[in-house]
Order: structure tokens, then sequence, then C-alpha cells
């Protein structure tokens, strides 16, 4: 079970992906098709953006939701992971780390059981 999840946003969750998950080969795939993944680009060694992908997909809609109320769970991993990043990047982008967690989690849970 995790955190913040409750039976409303469990049923929001598989009418979105379904209970198979057989179109995706791994975690990353999966959150890549979520909008959760940031980009990494970097070339003679100047970093550029790395935002995520703009998309007003559902699933990261509710996932985005799910996280903000998994943080505020006591004694969680996800709490003690958002404020370890909050205090380096903000609430906002840790926030969405959080939810690119949460999407890997539930890739395993729904497929793997």
């Amino acid at each position: 079970m995790v955190p913040g999840v409750g039976p409303r946003n469990a049923q929001m969750i598989i009418s979105e992906v379904g209970y198979r998950l057989d179109s995706f080969a791994d975690a990353a795939l999966f959150a890549n098709w979520a909008g959760l993944c940031p980009g990494n680009n970097e070339s003679a060694g100047k970093r550029r953006s790395g935002k995520t992908a703009v998309q007003k997909h559902p699933f990261k809609t509710i996932l985005v939701e799910v996280a903000w109320a998994t943080v505020k769970t006591k004694g969680s991993y996800f709490k003690d992971k958002y404020y370890r990043l909050k205090s380096r990047r903000g609430a906002k982008k840790a926030i969405v780390a959080i939810a690119h967690r949460l999407a890997k989690v539930m890739f395993h849970m729904i497929k793997y059981g």
C-alpha cells in the first residue's frame, strides 16, 4: 500500500492505466508516458534545461495530487525524500520528483503484484 493513495485515487489510477501494463517494458517507460521524466540535455560540459514534458495527462495530475498527500504522511520514505529535495530544488520540482518515484512504485505494484 502506498501512503496517500485512497480508494478513490486507486480507482482513478486503474481506470487510466488499466490492470495489465503489458505495453510498457519497464517503469521508466511508464513514467515517461505519464510525462514525469525530466530531460537530461548536456553537451560539451554545458547543461541545458531538463524540463519535463508539458502535457496535461490525467494520470500525471492524479500522481501529483497523490504525491502532495504522500509527503504529508508521518514517517514515510517519500516525506523524507521530499524535504531533502525541497531544500535544494524547490517545492514544485520536488513534488514532481516524488510523483515520478510513485509512478515507478505503482508500475511494479500493478505489474508484479
